[in-house]
Order: structure tokens, then C-alpha cells, then sequence
């Protein structure tokens, strides 16, 4: 999160607007930022998971730091493109993205209805960590 929103404070400190070039270190910045966030993202759901810690509040809270960090993306990318402060480009990149991930969560969680009619042994949210699906080779 930290690197999130420092991507904001350095695109803020060289340009408010999204017109002007920036500097080339800082898109390095944001590429390094936004692999970072998405593969932390991606691991402590696994480790909370493995650990057996995860909640349904542990996933909200995962989920509304997505949300939080999806417009300081958005922001990274319009400097990037210089759109200018046009607040409809930045309203229909997050619509899209919204509508992307709303469309996800439906795909995801009919897939885990259906998983969970088919198990009717395994009802928690960790159920994917059963030795069924987990590879034994690690």
C-alpha cells in the first residue's frame, strides 16, 4: 500500500495536471511498485490460506485495499499517456475496470458454489488447502 501511494505523491510532485512528461525514473518506480503490490497481493492470501488464518473479513480487507490502490493505477497510467486532468478518462478506466472485476467475482464464486456442492465434507474457506488439491511435492 505504501508503494501505491507513493506512486501518486511522486506523480503529484512533478505534475498535477497528466501533462507534462515526467521523469524516466518514474515509470521504472511505478513498474517496480506495481509488480511488487500485485505479487505481495497475490502471496499473503496463499500464506493466510497455508497458516490457516484466512477470514471472510481477511478477504474484504484484501479486497477494499484493491480497490483503494486501483486508482492510484489508474492515475500511474493516465500520467503515463498524458491525458490531462480529464475526469471522464479516469471515471471510464475505473468503470471498466470495475465492471472487469465484478464479472470475476461472479466467475469466482460460482465456481466455489459449485465446489462446495459437489464437497459436501469441506465447508470452510480454506477448503482448495485438503491434500485433494494441494500438489504433495513441495
Amino acid at each position: 500500500m505504501v508503494l501505491g501511494l507513493s506512486t501518486l505523491v511522486i506523480i503529484f510532485l512533478y505534475d498535477v495536471t497528466f501533462t507534462k512528461e515526467l521523469p524516466r525514473w518514474t515509470f521504472f518506480y511505478m513498474a517496480f511498485a506495481a509488480f511488487a503490490y500485485q505479487t505481495l497481493d497475490a502471496v499473503d492470501g496463499l500464506h493466510a490460506r497455508a497458516i490457516k488464518a484466512s477470514s471472510p473479513l481477511g478477504q474484504l480487507f484484501d479486497h477494499g485495499i484493491d480497490a483503494l490502490l486501483n486508482g492510484t493505477m489508474g492515475c500511474c497510467q493516465m500520467a503515463a499517456m498524458r491525458t490531462g486532468a480529464n475526469p471522464y478518462a479516469f471515471f471510464y478506466y475505473q468503470g471498466l475496470v470495475v465492471i472487469l472485476i465484478l464479472i470475476l467475482d461472479c466467475i469466482l464464486y460460482s465456481a466455489l458454489a459449485t465446489l462446495l456442492q459437489q464437497s459436501q465434507v469441506h465447508r470452510s474457506w480454506s477448503f482448495w488447502i485438503d491434500r485433494r488439491y494441494v500438489r504433495s511435492d513441495f
